[in-house]
């Protein structure tokens, strides 16, 4: 069905950055729809705010702080998980002394209430992650 094909890359096209982020490697450049997952159910979703309806509070209050301060909480959480909640790894990753990052991730904790050895709710924040990818590109 050319027709259904044709959606579905300009899907995907949309979704590259989210795709790129999911799977670790910025330098993806082809993929298939069928590898956003679990994230097709969400791509139906044309509202941003009723797609924010299923980011976890903890992400939201994160979002602003970061909005506000012009902050990088966002980033370092994601750095982090990415890093498998290595904080050695992550502070690597974003170029700054372990210190900085252990500051930040307690700030992170402050300020969103985040569980970090709650497995479940790391779930929640990863997918909240992508979902605000994929509210970026409505």
């Amino acid at each position: 069905d050319l027709k259904k094909s044709f959606k579905d890359s300009k899907k995907i096209i949309d979704y590259m950055d989210m795709l790129r982020y999911l799977y670790g490697d910025k330098n993806i450049s082809v993929a298939d729809f069928s590898k956003l997952g679990f994230f097709q159910i969400f791509e139906k979703i044309e509202n941003r705010d009723e797609l924010m309806e299923y980011v976890p509070e903890s992400l939201v209050k994160l979002y602003w702080y970061d909005k506000e301060h012009d902050g990088e909480l966002i980033e370092t959480l994601q750095a982090y998980l990415d890093c498998d909640k290595s904080a050695n790894k992550a502070a690597e990753k974003l170029y700054v002394n372990y210190r900085t990052l252990s500051g930040r991730l307690k700030k992170i904790k402050d300020i969103s209430g985040i569980d970090f050895k709650n497995s479940a709710e790391m779930l929640a924040v990863r997918n909240g992650i992508v979902l605000f990818k994929m509210a970026e590109t409505l």
